[in-house]
């Protein structure tokens, strides 16, 4: 069992050998995958390492290596597994921990996506303001201009405060934006005094 040190905001990282010779190549290739799985999500924890050969292979016949990763988060912990089996153990061996490491990386982006999707529908888009620049009263829809200077749709069913019939071109709102399939559209619209 190895403990390198974690680097950079890096996952405390531990490192086990089963039935085979640990490897100062194989140490440092996995510090420094572990040190990038960082820029995936925050508040990576602990990752375990473990590097295996079937009991029954031969240190020279170029069996097959496993590497499996455990990864610690806040919430729910992620494991990736791979094996290789070619003519040179080397080279399985790398081959073995880049491949564990490319599918703990993808499921790592998809935990990271779908958090950031859970934040943003809790918290929803910021507040913007704009202004009214056209309105359609007897349609129920209008378009707004944000201070940002972006076009956004909004209709009548979008207003939580204030009544449609007293709203008027050049009238201040505050809105929410969200993108729809035709562009950005208004939420939660209300006047901006309230």
């Amino acid at each position: 069992m190895s403990e390198p040190q974690p680097r950079d905001g890096g996952p405390e990282l531990s490192i086990s050998w089963r039935r085979l010779e640990p490897s100062p190549a194989l140490v440092s290739i996995i510090t420094e995958r572990a040190q990038r799985l960082g820029r995936f999500h925050p508040g990576l924890l602990r990752l375990r390492a473990m590097l295996e050969t079937p009991q029954s292979a031969h240190p020279r016949s170029g069996a097959e290596i496993t590497v499996h990763l455990h990864l610690d988060l806040p919430g729910p912990d992620l494991d990736a597994s791979a094996s290789v089996r070619h003519s040179d153990m080397a080279e399985n061996a790398v081959l073995a921990v880049d491949a564990a490491f490319a599918a703990l990386e993808r499921q790592l982006r998809g935990h990271a996506d779908r958090l950031r999707h859970a934040q943003d529908m809790r918290l929803g888009p910021e507040v913007a303001h704009g202004t009214i620049v056209e309105l359609e009263p007897e349609l129920g829809w209008g378009m707004l201009r944000a201070d940002t200077g972006e076009e956004v749709y909004v209709q009548r069913d979008s207003l939580v405060a204030g009544h449609w019939e007293e709203l008027r071109p050049g009238a201040r709102l505050r809105f929410r934006v969200r993108q729809g399939e035709k562009g950005p559209f208004a939420t939660d619209v209300a006047p901006a005094g309230r």
